[in-house]
């Protein structure tokens, strides 16, 4: 809060544009203070403490309420939500991948199928199922009910296929990308009635 009511990010100081009607957003975020950058847009994530965490989507929005009841309603200007379930995070996660796969194999960097492996429906699948890949890469997702997502509830996106584990989710990546036959994966828990 003390930079974000700074003079040009100076802390110490106040802007002499905070609550001034006659300037946008009555003068608040007006005068050179710094951008806020998110890491993601979770409200929890999972622990092995009993109960979900508190994550950085909670930070905001308990930054929001108190900016606005400090500024009586002014805009929280100059965020950048970052993660999962962000446009940029996938992209650069198929950039990466693509990369990866002509340094390690020498290809062309032609993907056929990326899966989604997570534990969080609301960001984690909605983001790999929304995500339209520019260079024709098929998004999967997986959701684990090894964290965020309870076992038997019904997930706010619904993914291509639901695992008890990544272990199981990963089985269930190699059954479906028909890779199964490499000896080390086990067709019994990662079949299509697991879905």
């Amino acid at each position: 809060m003390d930079l974000l009511l700074s003079e040009k990010g100076h802390l110490g100081t106040r802007s002499p544009m905070n609550g001034d009607v006659k300037l946008p957003n009555q003068g608040y975020l007006q005068d050179e203070q710094p951008a806020i950058h998110f890491c993601n847009p979770d409200l929890t994530y999972a622990t092995s403490h009993p109960h979900p965490r508190a994550a950085q989507g909670s930070f905001r929005a308990a930054l929001e309420g108190l900016w606005s009841a400090t500024t009586g309603g002014a805009k929280l200007l100059n965020c950048k939500t970052v993660g999962k379930p962000t446009e940029e995070t996938y992209i650069f996660g198929e950039k990466t991948l693509v990369e990866w796969e002509k340094s390690m194999n020498g290809g062309d960097g032609k993907l056929g199928t990326i899966y989604m492996v997570g534990d969080n429906p609301s960001s984690d699948i909605q983001g790999a199922n929304n995500f339209t890949s520019r260079l024709g890469t098929e998004w999967k997702s997986i959701l684990v009910e090894s964290g965020v997502h309870v076992a038997g509830a019904e997930p706010a996106h619904k993914p291509d296929a639901i695992m008890k584990s990544v272990k199981e989710a990963v089985e269930w990546a190699f059954w479906n990308a028909k890779l199964s036959d490499l000896g080390h994966i086990r067709e019994t828990s990662a079949t299509p009635e697991s879905v």
